[in-house]
């Protein structure tokens, strides 16, 4: 009598505890809702099946007696536990969910630069103190991703620029576009923005090239650099004049 006393007491705690527990997963949002049904179902199985089996000497009908009086309350009892921890997480975590998501980088430009740069053997734009010939003279722009006083802000991996140029005379109008910019040291048309070095990224706009007959200043031709994910590619290139024309007095 007491072996089927103890064996039914420890089928209803081990029954309670993994009740308990998964909703105690579920309502941290460790897992699903549906990982929580069947685990509740389990533990609904291991109360009706441990009372039912406790009772060895008993006649069928009565071990289903007890299987439907212990299974019937504790079921509706694993059921509303379940309703209360869905309509819990619907009301207060899925909004910090939501708040988690909406977590943004903050992005900005710095400034505009002008510096000198050389486009080595695998044509990655490195900076340069040598104003030579084989020398560029870029203008960039400065971008980081800058904490916010009062909010948190995100890293955020593979960013490309994207660049379009339209003429001064009809600036509705898009002269070029460039899909993928080309950054200062980087290979890749793509690049990261990562908080914790404090990482600041130098989009090349234009290039100009010094004069090829080796005289003092630059080509009026202006270059437009573009990338590409394929690395075999080139690099694109986009040329155009500029033009001084000289007004009336």
């Amino acid at each position: 009598m007491f072996s089927e006393i103890n064996g039914f007491l420890a089928s209803a705690v081990l029954a309670l505890f993994l009740g308990l527990f998964t909703s105690a997963l579920q309502l941290g949002g460790v897992i699903s809702v549906n990982l929580a049904r069947v685990l509740l179902f389990a533990a609904w199985a291991v109360a009706v099946v441990g009372a039912s089996s406790s009772l060895n000497n008993a006649p069928p009908e009565h071990r289903a007696i007890t299987a439907a009086i212990i299974g019937i309350p504790i079921g509706l009892a694993l059921i509303l536990t379940e309703r209360w921890i869905v309509n819990k997480r619907r009301n207060v975590p899925l909004v910090q969910t939501t708040a988690e998501k909406r977590l943004e980088p903050n992005i900005i430009c710095l400034a505009e630069d002008d510096l000198f740069v050389t486009l080595d053997r695998h044509e990655i734009f490195r900076e340069t103190e040598d104003y030579g010939p084989g020398a560029l003279r870029a203008a960039t722009v400065k971008f980081t991703n800058e904490p916010k006083l009062g909010r948190k802000v995100r890293s955020v991996n593979n960013v490309r620029a994207q660049i379009i140029y339209y003429d001064s005379d009809w600036p509705e109008r898009e002269a070029y576009r460039i899909d993928y910019g080309c950054w200062l040291n980087e290979e890749s048309p793509y690049v990261s923005f990562n908080l914790s070095d404090n990482a600041v990224q130098q989009l090349i706009v234009v290039a100009f090239q010094h004069k090829k007959d080796g005289g003092y200043g630059f080509e009026r031709k202006v270059t437009i650099y573009g990338n590409s994910p394929d690395r075999n590619a080139p690099l694109i290139r986009y040329g155009y004049n500029i033009v001084l024309v000289l007004g009336s007095e």
